[in-house]
């Protein structure tokens, strides 16, 4: 079994970029030797805040999740293996492509931390930006992510964000996920 990388630590925003393009290069990669129609969104090369991939037609941004949230069943009592967490700026393209999803691709092996026992975590899960917006205004779990800190010439700005925890038991395998060369 190929071990898999993990992202770099999140304060390096430039190697979190890097890191999350070359997933999408992957992901396309593997989707499309399975037939689908899927491209990394060609917007991307003159802007890279454009959304992540276009498949089958449909705007995705692709979020990527290697580790599990372990601390999830402390900060908010919900199960690491029943949710993704997103941020607010996780969102961001909810305006601009109103059609479009957020795509959950898990490769997470089975570990142990904090107590926390969590299994092996291999699928895709897709929501529309319409459902994981339903999500958060039913009031899903969030907690202000006192972590995200941005670097400015005065020094660091504490920007204002939450941490959502979203139910993936309300989102739909993706057609492709129950295949291990796909995912």
């Amino acid at each position: 079994m190929a071990k898999i990388q993990l992202a770099p630590a999140s304060y390096d925003l430039s190697a979190c970029y890097k890191f999350g393009e070359k997933k999408e290069i992957e992901f396309v990669r593997k989707l499309r030797a399975k037939g689908v129609d899927a491209i990394i969104n060609p917007e991307k090369g003159e802007s890279k805040y454009a959304i992540d991939l276009i498949i089958n037609g449909h705007h995705v941004d692709l979020k990527w999740k290697g580790l599990p949230f372990y601390s999830s069943k402390k900060l908010v009592k919900r199960d690491p293996n029943e949710i993704a967490v997103i941020n607010d700026r996780d969102m961001k393209y909810e305006n601009d492509y109103p059609g479009g999803f957020l795509m959950f691709w898990f490769q997470q092996e089975a570990g142990e931390k904090y107590q926390v026992k969590v299994g092996r975590r291999f699928e895709v899960l897709i929501a529309s930006f319409v459902d994981i917006r339903k999500q958060m205004d039913d009031g899903c779990p969030k907690r202000w992510n006192k972590h995200r800190i941005k670097q400015t010439s005065q020094g660091e700005l504490i920007i204002p964000e939450y941490k959502y925890y979203l139910d993936t038991k309300l989102m739909r395998k993706f057609k492709y996920a129950d295949d291990p060369i796909c995912i």
